[in-house]
Formats: C-alpha cells, structure tokens, sequence
C-alpha cells in the first residue's frame, strides 16, 4: 500500500509537456499574432521580395495570393512560404546550386 502511494507522489513531479522542457520552438497551431492584419502585410511584402530575388513563377504567386488573403489561419501557410523562401535565397546566394530535370538550377535560372 505505501509503495503504491509514493509511485502516484512520484508520477506527479514528472508530468511535464515538452514545453515544459523546451523541446517546442514552435507556436502552438492556432496561435496568431494579436495584431494579425499588421503582421499579415509585413509577411506579403517580404514573400514580394523574396519571389521577385528567388524568380518564382507567376503562376505560383496568382494561386498564393487568391488562397491566402489575410485570413487569420492562413498565418501558418504565410510562414511555411516565408520559410521556404528565405531558405532558397540562402542556399543559392552561398553559391550552392540544385539540380532538377537534368538541369543546373541557380537562382536566377528559379
């Protein structure tokens, strides 16, 4: 009998979330900033940037832009491109080139 009520005294120290622990860098998914419509426009004037620097088709910015319009969830799919694109700017800008369809790709060749 007291063995099982120092297991159940135990068990509770050490119930903790990964975000008790640190192992959660992410937002938690249905978070938005408070000021959505504000970090909305910054995040579309630095995807503009980045698809103008990285030559991403126009096809792909006329389907991003009539899904996404400032809706406060799609802040998720805002980061994932902001994310992407900053990652292609860098991997090309340090000079490191893909390959795709047999082809060289470079930043200017995107």
């Amino acid at each position: 009998m007291w063995q099982v009520q120092e297991t159940e005294a135990m068990t509770g120290e050490y119930d903790k979330s990964s975000k008790d622990i640190g192992l959660d860098p992410m937002h938690e998914p249905l978070e938005t900033p408070r000021n959505w419509p504000l970090e909305f426009e910054r995040q579309q004037r630095a995807i503009l940037e980045l698809w103008q620097t990285c030559n991403v088709s126009l096809v792909h910015r006329t389907y991003f832009f009539l899904l996404f319009q400032g809706d406060p969830t799609d802040s998720i799919y805002m980061e994932v491109e902001l994310r992407r694109l900053s990652f292609l700017k860098e991997t090309f800008s340090q000079g490191n080139q893909g390959v795709g369809g047999g082809r060289t790709l470079t930043l200017a060749s995107r």
